[in-house]
Formats: structure tokens, sequence, C-alpha cells
């Protein structure tokens, strides 16, 4: 080391590095949040929309149910939106009738439950109020 060199703290620079790195990314996670535009809007229908014979079940379960699906339609200012979930409407706490907030993205839909739990469903359509019929 050279005279008058201080030395490199090299767990100050470490602890520096990953305070800095925590700054961004909680930078970047609330700038994420923000841009997320919830819409307030209404469950117009929950309906059983799959299923049938499994076609990888064999011996006694042939015959037996296979893919189940449910069809949820969310309108909202004349704007509405068919999306799927396995989950049912009992286990998901989307009823119809009930007033819920979402988020659209690209072709995904976020719906929170009246219990705040978020659900995330792949949307089909997308029009005006008449596809929920």
């Amino acid at each position: 080391m050279k005279r008058g060199a201080r030395p490199v703290n090299r767990i100050g620079l470490a602890i520096s590095a990953v305070c800095i790195v925590a700054l961004v990314s909680s930078n970047q996670l609330s700038h994420s949040r923000e841009k997320v535009q919830w819409q307030t809007g209404k469950i117009v229908s929950a309906n059983l929309s799959g299923h049938g014979e499994n076609p990888e079940s064999s011996g006694k379960r042939k015959g037996g149910r296979g893919d189940i699906w449910w069809a949820y339609c969310v309108s909202s200012g004349g704007k509405a939106y068919s999306a799927v979930s396995r989950m049912s409407p009992d286990k998901s706490g989307l009823t119809v009738d009930r007033t819920v907030r979402f988020s659209v993205d690209r072709d995904r839909i976020r719906i929170l439950n009246p219990r705040g739990e978020r659900h995330t469903m792949r949307i089909v359509r997308q029009g005006n109020e008449s596809i929920c019929r």
C-alpha cells in the first residue's frame, strides 16, 4: 500500500452496493404497481363451460370428467370481458351481480374478490355487454 493511501473498506462498499440495488428495486416495484389501473365492474355471469370425457383416464375411471373451467363475464361502462378460470365461483368468491375491482393487461384480467384476494384469468373475448348474454 502506498504511503498516505487509505485502505479500502470492502464491507462498506458491499453494504453501499446492496443499498443501491435495494433502492432501485423498490423504485421499480412501486413504479410497476402504479401502472395497474383498477376499474370497478360487475360480475354479470359465471357459467360452467367445459367438461367431458378425460382422454387420459383408463380402467375404472374411463369416462370420468375431463377439463372443467368456468367462464366469468365482467362488465364495466359498456365494455365487457369474458375470461376463463378453473376455480368455481364458490371457491373464488366471485359471485354473479357482485361489484368487483379489476384490471386488464393484454390477454389477462385480474379481479379482486370481496375478501381482497386476486384472481388472474385469461380473457377469451372482449367487446360490448352483449358478449355476456
